[in-house]
């Protein structure tokens, strides 16, 4: 029998029966707990499941963001596991009922591979068994991707990265056409678990032939590069590119995402046992700075010391050669290839170049600017240095170390020191608390058939309306979850089949976002989404209880027919039809109230205090009437501090205000433009300041334009209110505003023109407003 065999066979065995013990009530009930305590982590298996029991297609997911669902690739659905396991379910027997547990045990089985697989690593390099073994459980159960498994769990897959690895070594040595092609299909099979596995390998792979083209520049050193730069990476690219051409029709995708280089890797956290004893100590003598903890991959005590003690003998050795000459860190031309290629690689997650002030380069990297978390790509010098320190420590103790005992004893303090790493890496930070998912578990769990959900015939609805509503993953605007809300609704949508209006997902369209968002704002104008229902069905209102709503989600609760009720949520019926009634009952209310005969004349206007208290900037003609909004607009880039107000109001008051202004809002990264409240006193000093985005204070969106609106109360009759529109972290984006209009809470601001077109607080509303929307109901499905 191999001794290969023998090895991985006790490697194996070690890893599994530690995992064992450590995990013992997970490993035991893997299909009743969620490893996490965030709605993210317990997002991550709804889509799963959702896709795997409900949807339609392979490609698509339907549970949230209805009536456009998206791309399985956006939604952590681990598009190679859920369509693994939905194929088997439609085919041979239904699985789908275990999805958690599946899940649950792939994470942890992960561990004991990637324990495997760097054992396989040690093995080329013949390192005895009686430390590879140790010296691999140890890196494999220190990887940084274990603590993925709070939430992420498409990410916590360890293995991938060292298979790389070792599948770039078999290359490296024999770089026939199958072992390139084996790190291809690599690339586009890990692609299918999460993208960034692609942009990680990708990096080191591309970095690797960089290095080689320039090692030795050539036509045929070109050509080599050029065909297995093109299978390992170019054609699994095209290849997804082109199932996404095929599958996913969505062109308004946000282009920037934020964190770029917000989420970037940190040197403190590559190389200082943070939350550790040793760290602790370091932080007692001098503070660490607090880091992201997107940017902790500690690397380890013994690699660190290895990789400073390369630092400090290459720049010997090269300031002795006056500059020519520089060392590599071992005698290996492969791992000093492996080491170099894993720096450039850490370089790229802490932000090189572009922490130089260069962050206008980052608008040309493309589709890398999807790929926000940088400090992720550091897990490639995580496998790469501590592959590289502990085959140097073997072979310094054997070759330089004498006698043998010396050897075997810094061996096993190394091995010592390492287990001790890796039990306060298990203990220290827990990666995941255990959550009881009964209500994901099966549709024959208690849990599952408590939810209120079960009492309503789910085929007479379009989808689930979340009321408070949520929505994250546009990138431009954002509803936070309040409560249990989102939890809730998705074990509804599990249960019934009904797909949400609400979204928890990445790369959100904004066209759809917007139009699904109109659905909870206040109503001015037609709503684009009821084009896109494949019926006329109403919506069911899922309403949490003890958890606030807007005034508008409230105007909603009031027209709605509740349907059932407990101590969790209020079920209600919504016609398509209520909707257009409110809007038709707004056109007509607000031109009776602008009859209103206690209303009082000011500065040509109508309202309901008789003094000039509110600042306005309306364009009024020559006749005296006001023109209609947009007729006079400013602009500026966001970048810039760009200031729309900044004075004292007039008759100032210590009372609640409303600032009202039409703003650009429905191309990328409009809505992320912020507006700024400083308040400053007699001597120019600011006594209050706050910002908010625009996505953030959106009243009502009207095609390419929406209306903000912001409360605020000043501390003073005699301070100045500065209002800027600004956003730093954005280039060259125009930002356009008009019709500002700040009044008292309370003192309703009227204007009506030619008799029948009502001005109230900033809207507008006349008979072509209420004509289109006549138009849009006889145009629906409806």
């Amino acid at each position: 029998m191999p001794r290969i065999f023998i090895g991985s066979v006790g490697v194996f065995g070690v890893a599994a029966a530690l995992i064992f013990v450590s995990h013992f009530t997970l490993i035991t009930n893997p299909n009743s707990f969620y490893l996490g305590d965030s709605n993210d982590g317990f997002k991550n298996y709804y889509t799963l499941i959702y896709h795997i029991k409900h949807d339609s297609t392979y490609s698509h997911f339907e549970g949230m963001n209805y009536p456009y669902g998206e791309h399985i690739v956006f939604t952590d659905n681990q598009p190679l596991l859920s369509n693994t396991i939905k194929f088997i379910s439609r085919n041979f027997v239904d699985i789908s009922d275990y999805t958690v547990g599946i899940m649950n045990i792939l994470m942890l089985l992960s561990i004991v591979i990637t324990c495997l697989i760097v054992y396989l690593i040690f093995r080329r390099y013949e390192i005895p068994d009686l430390w590879a073994i140790p010296f691999a459980v140890g890196i494999g159960f220190m990887a940084p991707q274990i603590h993925r498994m709070g939430g992420h769990y498409a990410l916590a897959y360890g293995f991938i990265i060292p298979l790389c690895i070792l599948l770039w070594l078999r290359f490296y040595h024999n770089s026939s056409l199958r072992n390139s092609m084996l790190l291809g299909a690599l690339v586009l099979l890990s692609s299918l678990l999460h993208m960034y596995y692609f942009a990680i390998n990708a990096f080191f792979l591309t970095f690797y032939f960089g290095l080689t083209f320039f090692k030795n520049v050539s036509g045929k050193q070109m050509m080599f590069v050029g065909k297995n730069l093109f299978i390992q990476v170019f054609l699994p690219f095209f290849l997804i590119r082109f199932w996404f051409f095929l599958t996913d029709s969505v062109e308004d995708r946000p282009t920037s995402p934020y964190g770029f280089l917000d989420y970037r890797a940190r040197w403190q956290g590559i190389f200082l046992p943070i939350s550790y004893p040793i760290g602790n100590f370091i932080h007692s003598i001098k503070p660490i700075r607090q880091i992201e903890w997107e940017a902790i991959a500690y690397t380890g005590l013994i690699p660190g010391f290895f990789f400073a003690r390369y630092l400090l003998l290459a720049a010997v050795k090269f300031a002795k050669s006056k500059g020519k000459q520089i060392i590599g860190i071992t005698n290996n031309a492969d791992l000093n290839m492996l080491f170099l290629t894993s720096i450039l690689v850490l370089l790229f997650s802490f932000g090189f170049p572009f922490i130089f002030k260069l962050q206008f380069l980052v608008e040309y990297l493309g589709p890398l600017k999807q790929f926000r978390s940088i400090a992720r790509f550091s897990w490639v010098f995580y496998f790469g240095m501590n592959i590289v320190a502990f085959i140097t420590l073997y072979r310094v103790a054997t070759e330089r170390l004498q006698p043998a005992r010396i050897s075997k004893l810094v061996l096993t303090l190394g091995v010592i020191l390492l287990a001790y790493e890796a039990h306060l890496f298990q203990k220290v930070r827990p990666f995941y608390n255990l959550g009881t998912t009964h209500e994901l578990e099966s549709t024959s769990s208690a849990s599952y058939k408590m939810s209120p959900i079960l009492n309503i015939d789910a085929s007479q609805y379009q989808a689930i309306l979340p009321l408070p509503y949520f929505h994250s993953g546009s990138e431009n605007i954002s509803r936070a979850e309040k409560g249990e809300i989102g939890r809730n609704t998705m074990v509804a949508s599990i249960v019934s089949g009904l797909p949400m209006i609400g979204s928890i997902m990445s790369r959100t369209s904004l066209s759809q976002t917007i139009n699904n968002l109109k659905l909870v704002l206040e109503p001015y104008g037609p709503f684009e989404v009821f084009d896109d229902y494949p019926n006329a069905k109403p919506m069911l209102l899922w309403i949490e209880r003890g958890v606030p709503l807007s005034s508008d989600e409230r105007r909603l609760v009031e027209q709605a027919m509740v349907l059932d009720f407990n101590a969790q949520a209020v079920l209600a019926k919504l016609s398509i039809q209520d909707f257009y009634d409110v809007l038709n009952e707004r056109y007509s209310s607000n031109r009776a109230e602008v009859g209103d005969t206690t209303l009082h004349q000011v500065g040509g206007f109508l309202t309901r205090d008789s003094v000039p208290n509110f600042y306005h900037e309306y364009e009024i003609d020559q006749d005296g009437k006001i023109e209609h909004r947009h007729s006079r607009i400013s602009q500026g880039n966001v970048h810039d501090k760009n200031v729309i107000y900044n004075a004292t109001l007039p008759m100032q008051d210590s009372v609640s205000y409303i600032l009202s202004l039409w703003v650009k809002f429905c191309e990328d990264l409009d809505p992320t433009a912020r507006l700024y409240f400083d308040e400053l006193n007699e001597d120019g000093n600011i006594i209050f300041a706050e910002s908010w985005s625009f996505g953030e204070l959106v009243k009502l969106i009207d095609y390419d334009r929406a209306l903000i609106e912001y409360k605020f109360k000043p501390r003073g009759k005699n301070t100045v209110l500065r209002f800027t529109i600004t956003n730093e972290h954005i280039e060259d984006i125009t930002v356009s505003w008009n019709d500002l209009l700040i009044r008292p809470e309370g003192n309703d601001i009227y204007y009506l023109r030619d008799g029948n077109i009502v001005f109230k607080n900033g809207r507008t509303y006349g008979p072509e407003f209420f004509l289109r929307t006549g138009e849009a109901i006889e145009q629906n499905v409806y």
